[in-house]
């Protein structure tokens, strides 16, 4: 800074005695009578400092990232596995962990919530009598406006439930492909449940990242969950729709999903004949003395009984 010459008269010595000290400090500059003035080129320096500081450790990020992808492709999974988690902690701003602490947190009211407004509904199905029963007729006003208090300190306002969105991530891409990548090496390595964390956190910070889905949609069929791996690849369709491979993996997952929900038909209905069989049998019959035939008119059902 340049130097400023002072007369004594009207000047505090110790008030330019701390404007000196402050151009060495943060360049905040307190004056006598409580005002303040402000070095905003210093203000600046310290702003871009920060930025540097910022494209530094991205730098160290994508080159940890980089090492990580070498070693991925070389069949060393375990170590791409460390290069991958040591890029996250080089990352700058919010860790995984931390979003995912976020994320149940979340939940954990949204669940309250839930639990709060199944009371309110059930009380106030308790609190208002058929129409015509005798309770109606004779119900306590004094009553009624107490219970109606309680509703209003508790709220009456129906559950809706809130998506959780995670702040605006300043690096988020970034660390998205991190967690993504180290996702692939948990699947190689056969820790599934974790690779479905991983990929928890890079859609949460990239919504739109059709690769995590997908990484996500293999875990998920890793541990015979094809109702949400389907939902994953169809996301990721969504999001990509011109990608022959995921629209593969949808084709795919569909007559996975179709053949499973039309085993569970078949098993459900063996169990409630089983069922049938039992209570009939007590009068000596079976459902097997019942015949169904279809009207092809109508598309109903005649029962009759054989003996």
């Amino acid at each position: 800074m340049t130097t400023e010459e002072f007369s004594s008269e009207g000047f505090d010595l110790d008030a330019i005695s701390s404007k000196i000290e402050a151009s060495k400090g943060d360049g905040i500059v307190y004056e006598i009578g409580g005002g303040v003035s402000v070095d905003q080129r210093r203000a600046a320096l310290k702003e871009d400092s920060v930025v540097v500081e910022e494209k530094n450790a991205i730098g160290k990020a994508e080159e940890l990232k980089k090492k990580g992808n070498e070693y991925f492709k070389a069949g060393s999974h375990l170590d791409a596995y460390d290069s991958y988690t040591e890029a996250m902690g080089a990352c700058p701003g919010m860790k995984g962990s931390e979003i995912l602490k976020m994320r149940e947190k979340h939940d954990d009211k949204e669940r309250e919530k839930s639990y709060r407004a199944n009371r309110r509904e059930v009380h106030t199905r308790k609190r208002i009598p058929p129409l015509g029963s005798e309770n109606e007729s004779n119900s306590s006003p004094k009553k009624d406006v107490e219970e109606e208090n309680d509703d209003e300190e508790n709220g009456d306002e129906k559950f809706v439930s809130c998506e959780f969105k995670v702040p605006h991530h300043e690096h988020g891409k970034h660390l998205a492909v991190y967690h993504s990548n180290r996702a692939a090496c948990l699947l190689h390595l056969g820790r599934y449940e974790d690779s479905i964390n991983d990929c928890d956190i890079a859609i949460l910070v990239n919504p739109t990242y059709s690769k995590a889905f997908i990484r996500r949609m293999t875990a998920y069929e890793k541990t015979d969950r094809s109702e949400e791996a389907l939902k994953d690849a169809k996301t990721a369709q969504d999001i990509d729709p011109k990608n022959r491979d995921i629209r593969n993996h949808v084709l795919r997952l569909q007559k996975i999903e179709d053949e499973r929900i039309e085993k569970l038909k078949v098993e459900t209905m063996d169990k409630l004949k089983d069922l049938g069989n039992s209570i009939l049998g007590n009068f000596g019959m079976s459902l097997d003395n019942f015949k169904t035939d279809k009207d092809p008119k109508t598309g109903s059902y005649n029962i009759s009984f054989q003996n």
